[in-house]
């Protein structure tokens, strides 16, 4: 309802796409992709929006994958929901402590964050990047052994 209202829409069940949703949250960076190609497999997807892959380079924040997808024919036959869609976000361990930390401290909130505490806030989020880095990095290195 709060979302309905923020975002001023008129018909939201058929405006919002992750009225039902989930979340995966894996170890590895790299196991993101392997589960949005399960999902490609599984669902019929309608929209695929990585924020992680698609976020600019020295930009940080709010990392994670969102695949809006439904049902498909064969998932659906004995049931009526083949119109709902959902959305699955997909996400590792850090990206996931990064989005509920911020989400608590400053997600839609109505006032400007203090410049100072943008800046550690930005740095901050950079860290969790860097985090993420190395564990990939540590499990290839213990692969190779």
């Amino acid at each position: 309802m709060e979302k309905s209202r923020r975002k001023n829409l008129q018909n939201p069940f058929q405006e919002i796409n992750d009225i039902v949703g989930i979340r995966v949250i894996c170890l590895y960076r790299d196991d993101v992709a392997k589960i949005k190609d399960v999902v490609r497999e599984t669902f019929e997807v309608i929209s695929d929006e990585d924020k992680i892959e698609s976020k600019e380079s020295d930009r940080f924040g709010y990392l994670s994958a969102h695949v809006i997808a439904k049902l498909s024919t064969e998932q659906n036959s004995s049931t009526n929901l083949h119109d709902l869609p959902f959305e699955i976000q997909i996400r590792t361990i850090a990206q996931h402590a990064w989005a509920s930390i911020s989400q608590h401290l400053f997600y839609k909130q109505s006032d400007e964050i203090p410049q100072d505490q943008e800046k550690d806030f930005q740095a901050l989020s950079a860290l969790f990047y860097v985090a993420d880095s190395h564990f990939l990095w540590l499990k290839n290195l213990c692969k190779d052994d």
